[in-house]
Parts: C-alpha cells; sequence; structure tokens
C-alpha cells in the first residue's frame, strides 16, 4: 500500500468517527505531515512482528510487544484482554467522543517458503500437529499501521478532541477448540464500554 493511500485512508478514518477532528483543519494537516514521516518506522515494526507471529491465543510476545510500545508513547495500557489482547487509551486536550480503532493480533498454522530477511521461521503445534507460523493475511501490516497512529495520536494529545482507544484484538482467526478468546471475549470483558478501561 503506498504511503499515500495509507496517509489517505488514516485521515478518512479518523474524520468520519471524530467530526471534530474533520472540522480543525490545520489539527487534520498536521496529523497528515506526522503520519507521511512514520513510512520508515512503520515498515520496520511491520517487519518485526512478520518475523515474529504467534498463534490465536498464544499472541503473549506480540502483546508484550504492543504495550511496551504504546506505554513509551504515554498511553494508559491494559493487557491481558481475551488472554493476549491489548487496550490503549488516550485522552485528547479537548472534549469529544471516544473513537476506537482496532487491529488483529495472530498468525496462521502456515509455512513460510519466501525467501526474506524477516521470513518467519516460527514453528509451534496446532491441532496436534507441528506446523509453520506466519502472518499471511496482513495482521502485522495492520498492527504496524495501529501503532504508526497511536504515535501521531500521541504528538497531537494535546489538540486531539475526544478520547482515542486502540484495540489489539488475539485470536481473530479462530481461537483453539475448547478455549475461549477473540472478539467475542474481549466485548465480554467489557472492550467496547465508552468509559476509558
Amino acid at each position: 500500500m503506498t504511503r499515500t493511500l495509507r496517509l489517505t485512508m488514516f485521515v478518512a478514518a479518523l474524520s468520519s468517527a471524530a467530526p471534530a477532528f474533520a472540522a480543525d483543519t490545520a489539527l487534520r494537516k498536521d496529523a497528515e505531515a506526522l503520519a507521511a514521516a512514520t513510512g520508515d518506522e512503520l515498515i520496520a515494526t511491520r517487519r518485526y512482528l512478520h518475523e515474529r507471529p504467534e498463534l490465536s491465543n498464544r499472541e503473549s510476545e506480540t502483546g508484550q510487544y504492543l504495550a511496551a510500545k504504546l506505554q513509551a508513547l504515554g498511553y494508559q495500557v491494559q493487557t491481558g484482554v481475551a488472554r493476549n489482547g491489548v487496550v490503549a487509551v488516550l485522552k485528547g486536550g479537548k472534549p469529544g467522543p471516544v473513537v476506537a480503532l482496532r487491529a488483529d493480533m495472530d498468525g496462521l498454522p502456515v509455512t513460510e517458503e519466501v525467501v526474506l530477511p524477516f521470513a518467519s521461521k516460527v514453528k509451534s503445534t496446532y491441532d496436534g500437529k507441528d506446523v509453520g507460523v506466519m502472518h499471511a493475511c496482513g495482521h502485522d501490516t495492520h498492527m504496524a499501521m495501529l501503532l504508526s497512529a497511536a504515535a501521531v495520536f500521541a504528538k497531537l494529545q494535546a489538540r486531539l478532541p475526544g478520547t482515542v482507544k486502540l484495540i489489539f484484538q488475539p485470536a481473530e482467526e479462530g481461537r483453539p477448540a475448547g478455549e475461549e478468546g477473540g472478539a467475542e471475549l474481549m466485548v465480554k470483558e467489557g472492550v467496547l464500554s465508552s468509559a476509558p478501561q
């Protein structure tokens, strides 16, 4: 995805979710400039996560990595949501709604067969079988994009209308048999409460 398209999607998502953001032309332009500057870090984060996938309900190291990054940015962070999920809250400096953005965390039981410096070499057990694990459908990219957005929000915190809630959801690909997890468990544990957790 080109940087321009990624930036356009980012700003469009914010504008539709928070009309006060859309109405503040200067804030929107500053957010666009900051988002455009995140490209190299976004790529590095995506490659780091791509190389270290974890299966559904097993995303403990991924959750720790995300939590550390978000805490360093100044977010109020809750870990262990629906087992390994992470919820991060940033209160803006102006009144407004709570806007939630979500990314999925888990990899798939698929062996990566391409030769890249950041290719996954992770092995695990799935359904009683030894398998390779990889981010085969973009969850590494989703997490990297949401972390980049988190950095932009943090830099604009005093000017943000409302509260930003970032939800990193485990077990999107399907939890192992006999285990609770995923979006259903996150909702049960209150992730959609409008008040910051």
